[in-house]
């Protein structure tokens, strides 16, 4: 912790890459955890020294969250091809668990930063968001949940009190809502505002849900998220020492795994909402973790998708309040 505090405290800002872990998924189409950081800095959003390889998590702090035994079981590479095929990582292989350590790593490493470190009081993973990863199973492309993990960090190491989960993806956090349940009844709070009609099937039980109807296009879609952060606004103000933000773009039209119609700057908008929330409720850090968005060959470009992903990343290192 010294040696990221010394580190750290030069920079307004921070974010934490795990592109050198990430594996194609084709030949010379680089994946969007590799292309956005790129983009990034030749946008000129982001200085290049703001963008830091994540440290693994610890064995010991994934198990204190998860169940040792399935914690176990993928290192080791003993799951099911099933279980695997749940999760979206078959088969089986050391660098994908390589990858796995270095992400769930940089959402601690982030939440960290934002709570010591920047003088902005923000931080990004640019990866994360595991919220479909429950105790003892994956799912979803999450194998273990970053969110909660780094929340029960700083909740061991008494740094904070209360954490609030606000998850704008368009599938429900259903794996954060479980775990929190289980792990932090009382020191958490968790936001999920998703596609009623899409993946899980079986919703969990967030703190506030909020169900959206498919096709939902900007006007509506900002006009929904800004009455329930008003809703959070009086429910917490002055209870939360940190927000954990999983700011999924697949909420944008044409997502292929998406079934609502937000334009790219409806997404820009959502997240200075976001940011201006946390400045309303007494300037709270903020980690932002990049969550869901789905490429398709001919409707919806990764270059968009990584294009939405870049301007989170804009908005929160360089929005102005």
């Amino acid at each position: 912790m010294q040696q990221l505090t010394q580190q750290a405290k030069k920079h307004i800002f921070t974010c934490y890459s795990s592109a050198k872990f990430s594996l194609a998924i084709a030949p010379q189409k680089p994946h969007k955890h590799v292309k956005v950081p790129e983009m990034l800095t030749e946008q000129e959003i982001i200085p290049i020294n703001e963008i830091f390889t994540p440290k693994p998590i610890s064995i010991d702090l994934l198990k204190q969250v998860h169940d040792p035994i399935y914690v176990d079981k993928f290192i080791n590479g003993t799951m099911s091809d099933k279980e695997l095929r749940r999760m979206g990582f078959s088969p089986w292989s050391e660098k994908i668990v390589e990858r796995v350590f270095h992400t769930i790593g940089a959402t601690k490493c982030a939440a960290y930063d934002a709570l010591l470190n920047t003088t902005n009081k923000r931080s990004c993973n640019l990866a994360g968001g595991g919220h479909h990863s429950f105790y003892d199973k994956g799912g979803g492309y999450c194998v273990w949940n970053d969110i909660i993990i780094a929340g029960h960090s700083l909740l061991v190491d008494g740094l904070i009190r209360k954490y609030l989960v606000i998850d704008l993806d368009v599938h429900q956090g259903d794996g954060t809502a479980s775990l929190a349940a289980l792990h932090h009844d009382k020191q958490s709070f968790t936001f999920s505002m998703h596609n009623e009609n899409n993946f899980p099937l079986r919703k969990e039980k967030s703190n506030l849900d909020v169900p959206l109807k498919d096709g939902i296009e900007d006007e509506e879609y900002l006009r929904i998220l800004n009455e329930n952060l008003k809703i959070l606004e009086q429910e917490l103000k002055g209870k939360i020492d940190i927000i954990f933000y999983q700011s999924g773009v697949d909420i944008m039209k044409g997502d292929r795994f998406g079934r609502l119609k937000v334009s790219l700057q409806g997404v820009k908008r959502r997240d200075e909402m976001v940011l201006d929330f946390a400045k309303t409720m007494g300037d709270i850090p903020i980690i932002s973790m990049m969550g869901g968005g789905y490429f398709d060959e001919d409707k919806h470009p990764i270059e968009l998708v990584c294009q939405a992903h870049v301007n989170t990343v804009d908005v929160m290192r360089n929005y102005k309040i």
